[in-house]
């Protein structure tokens, strides 16, 4: 009598438990795909009521938590429903599992950084710390962020540069673009100048800007005037700040500083000069001599009258 494989008597005599096998895989799978979307609606939900990010981000780093967590769950129905079927048709699957279990602990000796990265990326998501388009500094290089991805965050610096942090090695984060951002303004005028006057006329420059449709939006509130900062021997130095929506203090900030450049001057604050004032005594001559001297020119001088000295020097000997 005809004799069937082992393998496929094994498949008609226990083809009703695999089935059964299978269509319960499925539909746990089906389950948890439902499962993990309704969680991550839920997620995004509350989220955004929370207002820390756009629908936008919160969308896309949700739903890349969801997306790695519901694969590998359903990996592992599917791992264990092919593993029960194999048993079903009396296949040993003791070698499979002792060589799964052997090249699992390879992968993990090896592959430590990996996980190690992952783990931060799935708090870096969860924690809602940074956003696409963000303004930050990670580990001392600063640019806007460009991808937030499970294992890597990726920023692109002012220069062009593109950084690729593993999440795991990233130490420190600066967030420029949370709720509000500040721009420090740091002037230096003469020692001649009134500080009050100053801050008079850039608390106007400030309180002009407010009112333009271009910048009414962006700053939040009037000039913060902290007061004589330093005082130096030639000049006094000056420091407030401005608080303006995120991403554009950068931006006000050069505004206000083309601004005070002409303003200062016009209201009667000087601002301080770097070059070196030196007076001679004696009529016109002395006048154009004056306005002819400037901080090169002196070092010029004192250089020629330094080599005329290693000339005459040199051609008389040392003076006695």
């Amino acid at each position: 009598m005809f004799k069937l494989p082992k393998i496929v008597q094994a498949l008609i005599d226990e083809g009703p438990d695999i089935a059964l096998i299978l269509f319960f895989a499925a539909v746990a799978s089906l389950v948890v795909r439902l499962l993990f979307k309704k969680v991550k609606d839920i997620i995004i939900e509350r989220m955004n009521k929370r207002g820390d990010s756009t629908a936008f981000d919160t969308e896309r780093n949700v739903k890349t938590i969801e997306s790695v967590l519901e694969r590998s769950v359903r990996l592992f129905i599917w791992t264990s429903a092919v593993l029960a079927c194999l048993n079903k048709l009396h296949i040993d699957i003791s070698p499979i599992l002792t060589g799964a279990g052997v090249v699992g602990l390879a992968v993990g000796f090896g592959s430590q950084t990996i996980i190690k990265d992952v783990i931060a990326g799935l708090f870096l998501l969860i924690e809602n710390q940074i956003r696409i388009n963000d303004s930050v500094m990670i580990n001392n290089v600063a640019g806007a962020v460009e991808e937030v991805n499970l294992r890597t965050t990726v920023i692109r610096a002012e220069n062009g540069a593109l950084h690729i942090f593993p999440n795991g090695s990233i130490s420190s984060i600066a967030n420029f673009s949370r709720q509000y951002a500040f721009y420090v303004l740091e002037y230096n005028i003469s020692t001649s100048a009134d500080p009050k006057k100053a801050f008079e006329v850039l608390t106007r420059i400030v309180d002009e800007m407010r009112e333009e449709p271009e910048y009414k939006a962006i700053l939040l509130a009037p000039v913060e005037i902290h007061g004589v900062d330093k005082i130096r021997e030639s000049a006094v130095g000056l420091r407030a700040r401005i608080k303006t929506i995120p991403g554009r203090n950068f931006s006000v900030g050069r505004e206000i500083n083309r601004r005070v450049l002409t303003r200062f001057p016009a209201e009667g604050v000087q601002l301080s000069n770097a070059d070196v004032n030196v007076h001679i005594a004696g009529g016109e001559l002395a006048g154009a001599a004056q306005a002819a001297l400037t901080r090169e020119n002196i070092k010029a001088i004192v250089r020629e009258i330094q080599r005329e000295d290693a000339a005459i020097e040199a051609i008389a000997g040392p003076a006695e």
